[in-house]
């Protein structure tokens, strides 16, 4: 009996949507029209109301029955404007065209700027087609994992409330573990909710534990709160990317098979307007830091000297490639009121726009030190260690910035400098240098030529019985000098320990002394085949360009380091100063 109960229920259903698919409101709303037309004539025409209208004339039946047809004529305007739409809410609700509806989404989607317009116009779609009384629509967060109700639309009152307030809706969120939400993410197919299962949900609460009591509480108050009757996965690339939630119809029916079909059909559009929509709002996001790099690269580019100044006896070039659009390298030259010209270059851990900040630190520390530490009696030494205690107080534990700074007299040829944990620039001594150093061993030796009768070659015997050092100095005059060393005294780096000690140097430099400071984005730098370009090869350039100027000197360095790594990212800032001697 109960399977034939069945049979005769859903053959029944086939047969009102069949006269539902086929009967308009409008031909109904004429038939009836037509009937009550009838009955209002035969009324009118027959019995008293005739013998009545005979006595008025012999033509009064006719203009009476006229005027009733005016009457409903008139009624039939206003029906058509009023009653159709009434008819078709009531018994025809089902009644929409698919196509027009989702040809008229896609159409006026490319007028609306913003996803909640999106949301609104699907929203108010929906509700023409379906009569429900609540539509939300909740929206992955990547970050979260949960889904957060982006909009809701209200169109109705129950119990005589407001389902949802407009403000509401953004506190509304299905969690990633729901168990509505992992049941979407497995159907192909709404879920349809009944009030029985919330009941269900609320007696099977009790055997479970605080934690899921809790969220499952919170899922069955966000669906209730909507009056949730039917939930569509909306899916992108076989990820649960949306939730929409339709309340119930108006007119108390269930939803056809059609209008889930629909429904899917726009489910599946807004899958592509929220993909396309967090889409462009990364390509915006990416926008708008590519414009804000591109200012802080103008920035920085002014932090570091616009050229090499001129300095009577020194030649001075620079030379800073970011590997992004901001850097942390940073090089500077100095010109000091005492008259000597400071030399720095400095390398700050990580890159980006916070390498980018500690780098102006820096260059801001270092400038108000050097110009304070030429009233007194400050040495480099406390400077770079005033520097390290503003740097430490400005930044975290984790920032911090390896340092080299020389202070040059060029009426004395002295060099005096402090390195924090920098690279050791590379000093390449000058021809000059080596032949003094040699022709102070070979006075010894002549001195010493009485008693030793074999004098050792190179060396020749002069006309007095001295040791000529001719040949030998012709040889250095020929060849560029071998000797480097690196500049390795100060202390550690800037920025880590809230007091530091650093101890500084004082050198005498002679002419034609080339002095290169680099960070190692020049001596790591790689090649096609993972091979760093290396110290030794520096040093083989200075070597060979030790009687080219400063500037013949950077573009040497800097061709050789970009030749060796063509064809490879660029990992790290290429930095370097170059300082000779005239």
């Amino acid at each position: 009996m109960k399977r034939l109960r069945r049979i005769v229920r859903a053959r029944a259903r086939k047969f009102k949507e069949d006269v539902r698919r086929q009967v308009s409101p409008e031909l109904l709303l004429a038939c009836a029209e037509t009937v009550l037309l009838c009955l209002s004539l035969s009324f009118l025409l027959t019995g008293e109301r005739a013998a009545a209208l005979d006595r008025l004339g012999s033509r009064a039946d006719f203009w009476a029955a006229t005027i009733l047809v005016l009457l409903f004529a008139a009624f039939h305007v206003l029906a058509r404007r009023r009653l159709v739409r009434v008819v078709e809410r009531r018994f025809f609700p089902e009644r929409y065209d698919e196509r027009q509806i989702i040809s008229d989404l896609g159409y006026a989607a490319r007028g609306v700027t913003t996803l909640d317009q999106l949301f609104n116009l699907v929203a108010e779609k929906i509700e023409n087609a379906l009569h429900v009384d609540n539509i939300s629509i909740f929206v992955l967060d990547d970050k979260t994992g949960d889904y957060v109700c982006t909009s809701c639309s209200t169109t109705s009152e129950r119990n005589g409330q407001t389902l949802v307030e407009g403000l509401d809706a953004q506190t509304m969120v299905l969690g990633r573990n729901d168990f509505v939400v992992r049941r979407l993410k497995r159907l192909a197919i709404p879920l349809k909710i009944d009030e029985a299962d919330f009941e269900i949900w609320e007696r099977a609460l009790g055997e479970s534990n605080d934690a899921e009591l809790q969220a499952r509480r919170r899922e069955a108050e966000t669906l209730q709160r909507i009056n949730s009757r039917l939930l569509l996965s909306v899916m992108m690339k076989d990820r649960l990317v949306g939730i929409v939630s339709l309340g119930a119809r108006r007119t108390g029916r269930d939803f056809s098979p059609e209008d889930k079909g629909m429904l899917m059909t726009i489910a599946g559009q807004i899958g592509f307007i929220i993909e396309n929509a967090k889409l462009v709002g990364r390509m915006v996001e990416e926008e708008r830091l590519r414009r804000e790099l591109a200012v802080a690269s103008e920035v920085q580019q002014r932090l570091f000297p616009a050229s090499a100044p001129e300095v009577e006896g020194l030649e001075l070039a620079g030379y800073c490639r970011p590997a992004r659009e901001v850097g942390g390298d940073y090089y500077d030259f100095l010109q000091l009121e005492n008259g000597q010209t400071g030399v720095a270059i400095a390398d700050v851990a990580g890159k980006g726009i916070s390498a980018a900040l500690l780098m102006s630190i820096v260059q801001a520390s270092l400038r108000s030190q050097a110009t304070a530490s030429q009233t007194g009696d400050n040495s480099l030494a406390d400077l770079v260690s005033t520097m390290n205690r503003l740097i430490y107080r400005s930044t975290n534990e984790a920032s911090y910035a390896t340092f080299f700074y020389a202070q040059y007299d060029g009426a004395k040829r002295i060099l005096t400098y402090t390195n924090a944990g920098h690279n050791a620039p590379l000093l390449l001594h000058s021809r000059r240098r080596e032949y003094e150093s040699t022709l102070g061993s070979l006075q010894s030796l002549n001195a010493s030529r009485a008693s030793s009768p074999d004098v050792p070659q190179p060396f020749t015997t002069n006309k007095s019985g001295g040791v000529s050092v001719a040949p030998f100095a012709q040889g250095i005059e020929r060849q560029p000098a071998k000797s480097i060393s690196k500049l390795e005294t100060g202390g550690t780096v800037l920025g880590v320990f809230s007091e530091s000690f650093y101890e500084q140097e004082t050198i005498r430099l002679h002419e034609g002394d080339l002095l290169v400071a680099y960070t190692d984005g020049v001596t790591e730098a790689f090649n096609a085949e993972g091979e760093e370009f290396g110290e030794e090869r520096l040093r083989e350039i200075l070597i060979s360009s030790a009687l080219r100027s400063a500037d013949d000197v950077r573009r040497r360095i800097e061709e050789e380091v970009r030749g060796w790594s063509k064809g490879t990212e660029q990992h790290d800032d290429l930095t370097f100063v170059v300082m000779k001697v005239k």
